[in-house]
């Protein structure tokens, strides 16, 4: 679809030379030839003279557009960096700031201390990981971008404020380097509820590995079996987390028992029963069986109610199992 400006000239091109030629038309049926050439000369010109102001306003029409694109993509920008940023800072080519603008997060990590004039990294009281530092310096050098360089300071809570820091480089007309611009982005509440979920995890790791346990969770649709690493040392490998498809395992139970775990397994999917429980014989070395109990439940389905993920544990009851059997 053209634009207006391409309109105006395409309309402009359809309308002046069909009357160019009535007039040309008209001048041959009416004039003699010196009268007649001399109107189409003038009609000539005034169409040429037509076209070109045309052109002249259809330019100045597109600047314009280009000129309000510019402005409005650039407000569009100027919105999503402050979504992503607390803080702007700009600095010269040696890296020491020249400028800096931010509310509260700003003050809450710098405080009092000066820092126009100072490298961000050799503002007091904040530290950065030594090795973080040489990367980014070597970045720096290199007149490279950077993202989320991490500065942090003590709070007076005895906590830690957080922020990251990410810049591109400033280039003159001749491409030698101002300095960055960037800005800055306090991180101090996700990086504790990182840890908090570090803490967990860890907490859960111990606590699963005391008990013996080994976690799955399965995709539905793609029929993908995440098993947690309590499952490499069934099989008699280094733990580690591994990655199968749940038909491959289904496979190394016990024939005599993999039909009940199967029709017990389909009937959770399906709904039918509140969780997937069920107890087999299985293959952990060629030749060797291990009694083990599975315990599932569907955590997500479909909108149409197919399961969609199915998560549990399998604990290894072949002591259990085994005493059991030999009291009989």
């Amino acid at each position: 679809m053209r634009d207006a400006p391409s309109r105006g000239i395409v309309v402009y091109l359809a309308a002046g030379g069909a009357l160019l030629g009535i007039v040309h038309l008209y001048a041959q049926a009416t004039l003699d030839g010196q009268a007649a050439a001399a109107v189409n000369a003038v009609a000539l010109a005034l169409f040429i003279g037509g076209l070109v102001y045309v052109l002249a306003r259809a330019l100045r029409a597109r600047d314009a557009q280009e000129i309000e694109q510019l402005r409005t993509d650039s407000e569009r920008f100027r919105n999503l960096t402050a979504l992503s940023a607390d803080w702007f800072w700009e600095t010269d080519a040696e890296g020491y700031v020249t400028w800096l603008a931010g509310g509260a997060p700003l003050a809450a990590l710098f405080g009092e201390a000066r820092v126009v004039g100072r490298r961000l990294w050799e503002v007091e009281p904040l530290t950065v990981d030594p090795a973080a530092l040489v990367e980014h310096r070597e970045q720096l050098a290199a007149r490279l971008p950077f993202f989320d360089l991490e500065l942090s300071r003590r709070a007076a809570d005895g906590g830690q404020i957080m922020h990251c820091v990410s810049g591109e480089p400033r280039f003159a007309a001749d491409g030698h380097c101002l300095g960055y611009r960037g800005v800055g982005r306090d991180v101090t509440l996700q990086r504790a509820a990182e840890l908090a979920a570090s803490d967990a995890r860890q907490r859960l790791d111990l606590a699963v590995e005391g008990a013996g346990l080994a976690l799955w969770d399965l995709d539905v649709p793609s029929d993908r079996l995440f098993m947690s690493a309590r499952w490499a040392e069934l099989f008699g490998r280094a733990p580690q987390d591994e990655l199968m498809h749940a038909a491959d395992l289904m496979a190394l139970i016990r024939p005599e028992d993999r039909e009940a775990a199967r029709r017990a397994f389909t009937r959770a999917l399906k709904g039918e029963v509140p969780a997937y429980e069920a107890e087999y014989c299985f293959a952990t070395k060629p030749g060797e069986w291990r009694w083990l109990r599975a315990i599932g439940r569907v955590v997500e389905r479909e909108a149409d109610g197919r399961a969609k993920r199915i998560s549990g544990i399998t604990i290894d009851v072949d002591a259990a199992k085994r005493a059991e059997q030999s009291l009989r």
